[in-house]
């Protein structure tokens, strides 16, 4: 109302109103930011360690073009790819050095700021649903701190390798946000280009971020389906938007269908998995209803961290829960289709939260299950359930003040299961325990444990924390699968001197039939390499594992220089060094001017035969490419 008043009686208006709302906004980030308080002080975890603990790209010297160009393309999963986050780690690091604290303090600063962007992103879709201008600030702010406080965002916010996804997630929200502005403008016939701007701009940062990003444009079409109807001022534009968007929609299908199905359907099982294509859209139905469980019901016994345990599904009966999935997910699909012009927003969130998962849920052979994929669907099944509770609500004619103390008992116990788990996050070895207590079955759990355990015992056998780490080894290689754990026991058993055969048939069983990922496939070089510091390896045993886990994989020829290298130290192995130094030296990616060096090491150990022979045989080897 103040902003349709002469200006000489609006000033005044909106300046209270101005500075009110940043009271808002820093009374919101106080409450996102409280919960996960307790978990700052976590370390550094998982993929953090190659991304960044062990990424000189991003541990930058000083602020310069070539540095920050070199931490932009550094990311370890394409160069190129996710610049901007990428830049967001290096200036951490050049900031505070490698302190994961000061990472994480980042991170929950980028989560203040989208818990903001999201308050005016839901006010608007408020409005456009017909709520008055009080009520649509109020529900917006309530949805906010329940995203921001949110039990599954603990590992989004404390795991800081998460921020490439908590960015894209912000810019979204401020795209997405830019696009109801436009649109409202274009509506009441105002100036738009601005808008149209801003959208093309938060986008374009968002994938900077993360590719996933490239769902915005969906995201945009459901805001049309269910609460915009491709109006405008001038009907031959809502015509020529409908047009737009059908376009838009043949195209990613044709696609989809054309070029992304083709390429990642397998009928085998993925390069490093347990399960094909058919079997992981399968077990999606069951993640997805996972997801949606752990929404509804986020204690922190229910939300494990680690999903390796979680076993494909076969077939629509094997497990019978995956056929249950499904009709859950077309069930609540259909259900929002059908309230599309009864309740909006809550069609507009059950859509968004499955738009959401559309990449991460479908053919693409990721891992099945991972908590951050949440952090943007997140946000729609919030609207969903905030929606239907006021709907509940209404019907029942509750008086205000009574609702008032439900929403905030709903939210408080909702910081309290996020503080609860953020407590947990706040220690390496605390949240170890806590995932083989949630997850027994989990490797990555035990794991976690046995590492947490050896850096407690800073590597020394006579530590009780080294023997911890020991006995947390041996209680994870009794599940099936679990080589890289029989691997750690056999490595940590070989340092303090109580390793047997035993140890090392179980490795080598476990090796012939496990799969092939990536955690599986370095247990060779990490053996190599071990053993190559310290001598007490036996020798015999650790060729034996490079030959089973090279003989099953492709592996990289810095892997066969390395066991090349491991051969040639070791009593009367010529043949394998020879066999592995010319798997090394053959491939492309080993630049001349090292092979050269390489050849006249083998010759300064007293290998002259074997370096002419190696010659001779790589002179041939390019003549037959």
């Amino acid at each position: 109302m103040p902003f349709n008043l002469p200006w000489g009686i609006g000033r005044p208006l909106r300046a209270s109103w101005q500075q009110s709302s940043r009271w808002w906004w820093l009374l919101l980030a106080m409450i996102a930011c409280l919960p996960f308080l307790p978990g700052l002080s976590g370390g550094f975890l998982f993929d953090d360690k190659p991304n960044i603990v062990q990424n000189f790209g991003v541990q930058i010297a000083g602020i310069d073009h070539y540095s920050l160009w070199a931490a932009a393309k550094s990311f370890p999963g394409g160069p190129g790819l996710r610049p901007l986050s990428m830049l967001s780690f290096a200036l951490d690091f050049w900031l505070f050095g490698l302190d994961p604290v000061a990472f994480k303090l980042t991170n929950l600063l980028v989560h203040a700021i989208t818990c903001i962007a999201l308050t005016g992103l839901v006010r608007r879709l408020l409005l456009l649903a017909n709520c008055s201008q009080r009520d649509a600030r109020l529900y917006a702010f309530g949805l906010a701190v329940a995203w921001g406080t949110h039990a599954l965002q603990v590992s989004s916010v404390l795991y800081v390798v998460q921020r490439m996804q908590t960015m894209s997630t912000l810019f979204v929200v401020l795209a997405m946000s830019a696009y109801v502005q436009a649109r409202q403008a274009q509506i009441d016939g105002a100036a738009q280009h601005k808008f149209w701007l801003r959208v093309l701009l938060f986008w374009g940062l968002a994938l900077a971020c993360k590719e996933d990003a490239v769902l915005l444009p969906g995201f945009t079409l459901l805001i049309e389906l269910t609460l915009l109807h491709f109006r405008a001022k001038v009907t031959p534009v809502g015509a020529m938007l409908q047009r737009g968007y059908l376009l838009l929609v043949v195209a990613g299908v044709s696609f989809f269908l054309g070029i992304v199905l083709p390429h990642f359907w397998v009928e085998s099982s993925y390069p490093g998995r347990d399960f094909n294509t058919l079997e992981r859209l399968l077990t999606q139905g069951r993640v997805l209803a996972v997801y949606v469980r752990q929404v509804v019901w986020p204690a922190p016994d229910g939300l494990p961290f680690y999903y390796d345990n979680l076993l494909p599904s076969r077939g629509l009966l094997d497990p019978v829960s995956t056929t249950w999935s499904i009709v859950l997910h077309f069930g609540l699909i259909l259900w929002a289709l059908l309230w599309r012009r009864v309740r909006p927003l809550f069609a507009l969130g059950i859509l968004l939260f499955y738009a959401g998962h559309s990449i991460t849920s479908n053919v693409v052979g990721l891992e099945l299950a991972f908590e951050h994929r949440n952090h943007f669907p997140l946000f729609g099944l919030l609207l969903a359930i905030g929606d239907l509770l006021h709907a509940f609500m209404e019907r029942l004619s509750l008086r205000p003040w009574i609702a008032v103390a439900v929403c905030l008992l709903i939210l408080a116990g909702n910081a309290a299961a996020t503080g609860m788990r953020a407590y947990i996050w706040g220690n390496p070895l605390r949240l170890a325990l806590h995932g083989t207590v949630v997850a027994p079955e989990s490797i990555r759990a035990w794991s976690a444990l046995c590492r947490a355990n050896y850096d407690l015992s800073q590597g020394r056998p006579e530590s009780p924390y080294f023997q911890a780490a020991i006995k947390a080894c041996a209680e994870g290689g009794r599940l099936p699968g679990a080589a890289t754990m029989l691997a750690n026991m056999v490595i940590l058993k070989t340092l303090n001197g109580t390793v047997n055969q035993s140890d090392w048939n179980a490795l080598i069983v476990a090796l012939q039939s496990v799969a092939m990922n990536v955690e599986n496939s370095s247990i060779a070089i990490n053996l190599v390499r071990n053993a190559l510091r310290n001598p007490d390896f036996d020798e015999g045993n650790v060729l034996r594992v490079v030959a089973i886990v090279s003989g099953r994989k492709e592996l990289p020829a810095e892997d066969f220089l390395e066991f090349g290298h491991y051969a040639l130290m070791s009593k009367s192995r010529d043949n394998l060094a020879y066999v592995y130094l010319f798997k090394g030296l053959r491939s492309d990616s080993v630049a001349s001017e090292r092979k050269v060096r390489i050849l006249e090491e083998v010759r300064r150990l007293g290998h002259s035969g074997m370096a002419h022979r190696l010659e001779v045989e790589l002179k041939l080897d390019r003549r037959r490419q």
